[in-house]
This record gives structure tokens, C-alpha cells and sequence, in this order.
């Protein structure tokens, strides 16, 4: 094993360095032991989900729970930077905890999985995969059964019929479909209890019950369509496609403006949309991350950044997520974007968008020249050119900004359409993008 000093060489980049400093103390890990040239240990940060980390003095193999694509990440070199500097703290086992056992086979060398990403998986991992998949389709399948007759017997029954339980009812059986490998459909079940205290509870839980029954018989359906909208199909449902399996795809090149980026938590888990557009064809990607408690995002994406990269979109009937290969950041001297001038262009997208994906849950446009109005009733609005209006949702704040900025004339707003209203993200004033994503 190279003394600690050299763990900062074998780091991928200085800011993953960095982060691992802070955790090179024993008082932050659980379970520290070793048997042999095998060191492991439990890593958690804040209130993050406990890391199962392994390190192999002999070769410098490792592995590590987390999600980090860059390899060696901040858990491994600490776990690396303990043994070095306080051996004394890993106890010595007689024999391995189970859950080391189960992670041995995983075990890899730095470089290893980046240098895969450009070939096949090999025969064996291919048969493995298609294994796993038919095997959790099984249970997705039987999920959407047990759907059907959930909301068959709630419209049999009326949705009067929930009244006085309907979050416990919803809660309830919100978890059987994440138990049946439906955690997507759970979630957004969930959410439903959002809708229970408005006036029109009945409307809008209606419709999303009718959203949910196109998806379970399109489901049930799914050896007639095509591959790629069979794919949107179970990434709505509940199954992740592997980020090593999508980076397989070739990529599109481009230089690229970050335009919109939300940041939100649910349940502990911090989420982050950074939409983006290339300057050459005005295609639209979404960034969407994920990371547990405090740990931090992989990339850090900044409203008005600009750079030329490759990216890789998810598998789709209308690609919208995407993955970034390379990338490399620009200096700008002026943002050149591509956008709409009218509601009726922008209705006409979003309708080629859902007769190829009719589950898109959020559409992006950037509007040129277009005016923000608020109406006698409060309501904020889009006018564009024919004076056709657009429902905004947003906080009276961003209303009164976007007023502000605009001076009663058009200005350039990018943002997300969901079908009913329009969230604006941005706008762009005197060259510079001004974020509306504030609380």
C-alpha cells in the first residue's frame, strides 16, 4: 500500500480528494475490521444511508455502495487513508460479516468500470442482466394486476368512499406497489394525499387515476410496442436502467447552455433537474440527479453555463434525460438560444411530444419576446404576440420579478410545461440568465 500522501494521486480529481479528508477519522465509520489484505467499514455523512465500502491492500481493489461514478470516491480513499493512518482501528475478524461476503464478487480497480463504458458487457453479464430484468418485470407485472383491481373497486365504490381514510388508504397501498418493484407508481400515489384538502380533490385525483389506468393497459400491452417507448414504459413504472447501460448509446455532441436548475428534497433524498440546450439545434436535455442527506450532486451545474461536451441520452420514445460523457467549460461571450414566439408553436410541440410519449411529465420551452401579465384575479400569465395567454405557476415574488425585469414588454423565459401550467425556471435580461427558481 503507497503511504497516505500518494492516496492524493490516486484520487480522480482534487475535490473527491477533498471530501475524503473529512472522513479519514474512525469516529465516522461503523464496523471497521479487517481480515487478511481485506479492510472494510460502514461510512455515513449526516444523515445519509450507511455506505458498505470495501478496500484490498494487495491490489488496491475496491468497492463502495454509493452511486459516485468517478472511481476511487471519497469512501474509499478514506477507508484507504484509515488503514494507513490508524491501523489500529480496524479490528481484526476471524471471519467476514455477511454483507461483505455479498460484496466481494463486486470488487474493481480504478479505471475499470470508466475504461468499460465504451464496450460491450461480456456474454455472462448480458445473460445476468436479462435475467434480472425478466424477473422483476415478473413482479411489476403482478403489481399492475393488483393496480387494476384497486382501481376498479375505488370507482365501483366511488371516490366518496375514501372520505375519512383516504391517506391511510392511499399510504397503504402505495407501499404494496413499491413492494412489487413499482416504486415510481408508489410515490406518486403519495403524492396524491397532496390533493386531498383542495376543493376539487375529486377532479384531479380522478384524473390521475385515469393517468395510472392508460399506464397499467399500455403495460399489459407491451409486446406490441416498440422497444423504445416499452422502456418509458417501465422507467415511469419503476425500473432504473444502470448508468453504464445507458452510456453505451452513442452520443450527441454539442455546446450546450445550462438554462433552468430546481433543487428539492423528498424523504431525505435531494433531488436536482439542470436542463440544458445545444446551440446548434436547440435540443433540449434534462440532467436529473439524485444524492441522499448531505452528499454532495456529481456535477455541478450553474445557471448560464456554457460547454462543449458529448452527452447520452436515456432510451425513449421522446429522449429527454441524458447523461454527460465529457465536457468542458466555456467562457462566454454571448448566449446565442433558440426559441419559441408563440403559444400556438409551442401546443403543437408538445403535441408531437405525447403522440410519441404520452407520459412526458415535463415539456421545456423558452419563449422569445413574450409578456408577463397578472390578470384582476391575481393570476399570473404568458402573452405572446396574438395575445394568446399561458396560466403561470409560481410564487407572487417570481410574478412581480418577472414584471419587474420586463418593464410591461417581451423578454425570454424558459421553463416547464406539465399540460396546465407553465413553471418558469429563468429569463434572460441585458445578456445574463436571471434564476426564478426561488422560494
Amino acid at each position: 500500500m503507497q503511504p497516505q500522501e500518494e492516496l492524493e494521486k490516486w484520487a480522480p480529481d482534487p475535490a473527491t480528494w477533498e471530501r475524503a479528508k473529512a472522513l479519514i477519522s474512525p469516529k465516522k465509520w461503523k464496523d471497521l475490521g479487517a481480515q487478511g489484505n481485506l479492510c472494510w467499514g460502514l461510512s455515513r455523512t449526516g444523515k445519509a444511508t450507511l455506505h458498505k465500502v470495501l478496500f484490498q491492500f494487495s491490489d488496491h481493489s475496491f468497492h463502495c455502495s454509493c452511486s459516485v461514478q468517478k472511481k476511487p470516491c471519497k469512501h474509499v480513499l478514506a477507508l484507504a487513508g484509515i488503514a494507513v493512518g490508524n491501523p489500529d482501528s480496524l479490528v481484526g475478524a476471524t471471519a467476514f460479516p455477511e454483507w461483505v461476503i455479498e460484496n466481494l464478487g463486486r470488487l474493481e480497480q480504478k479505471g475499470t468500470a470508466k475504461d468499460a463504458e465504451p464496450g460491450a458487457p461480456g456474454p455472462e453479464a448480458l445473460e445476468q442482466r436479462r435475467r434480472n430484468r425478466e424477473s422483476r418485470l415478473e413482479r411489476m407485472s403482478q403489481g399492475m394486476e393488483e393496480l387494476e383491481r384497486w382501481l376498479a373497486d375505488t370507482i365501483r365504490q366511488g371516490l366518496g368512499s375514501l372520505d375519512g381514510q383516504a391517506e391511510q388508504a392511499l399510504e397503504r397501498f402505495a407501499a404494496r406497489m413499491v413492494d412489487a418493484k413499482l416504486g415510481s407508481i408508489g410515490r406518486r400515489m403519495r403524492n396524491w394525499k397532496k390533493l386531498l384538502g383542495r376543493t376539487d380533490w375529486q377532479e384531479q385525483l380522478l384524473a390521475e387515476m385515469a393517468d395510472l389506468f392508460l399506464l397499467l393497459r399500455t403495460f399489459q400491452r407491451a409486446e406490441v410496442l416498440s422497444e423504445e417507448l416499452t422502456m418509458d414504459l417501465v422507467q415511469i413504472a419503476g425500473l432504473s436502467i444502470k448508468k453504464e447501460e445507458v452510456l453505451q448509446a452513442p452520443p450527441v455532441e454539442g455546446r450546450w447552455t445550462v438554462l433552468g436548475v430546481l433543487e428539492g428534497e423528498e424523504d431525505n433524498l435531494r433531488f436536482r433537474r439542470a436542463w440544458v440546450q445545444d446551440q446548434k439545434s436547440g435540443d433540449f436535455a434534462l440532467f436529473l440527479d439524485f444524492a441522499w442527506g448531505d452528499q454532495p450532486f456529481e456535477h455541478h451545474w450553474k445557471l448560464g453555463q456554457q460547454f462543449d461536451g458529448s452527452l447520452v441520452y436515456y432510451p425513449s420514445a421522446y429522449p429527454q434525460r441524458a447523461l454527460v460523457r465529457v465536457h468542458e467549460e466555456i467562457k462566454i461571450h454571448a448566449y446565442h438560444l433558440k426559441g419559441l414566439d408563440s403559444l400556438e408553436e409551442m401546443s403543437k410541440q408538445y403535441a408531437i411530444a405525447l403522440s410519441r410519449q404520452p407520459w412526458v411529465p415535463r415539456f421545456p420551452v423558452l419563449f422569445e419576446n413574450i409578456r408577463p401579465v397578472r390578470d384582476a384575479a391575481g393570476q399570473w400569465l404568458l402573452f405572446d404576440i396574438s395575445r394568446k395567454a399561458l396560466p403561470l405557476s409560481c410564487a407572487n415574488q417570481t410574478g412581480w420579478m418577472l414584471l419587474a425585469i420586463s418593464g410591461g414588454h417581451g423578454i425570454d423565459i424558459f421553463g416547464e410545461w406539465d399540460g396546465a401550467t407553465f413553471f418558469p425556471m429563468s429569463c434572460l435580461s441585458a445578456g445574463r440568465l436571471i434564476n426564478l427558481c426561488i422560494d
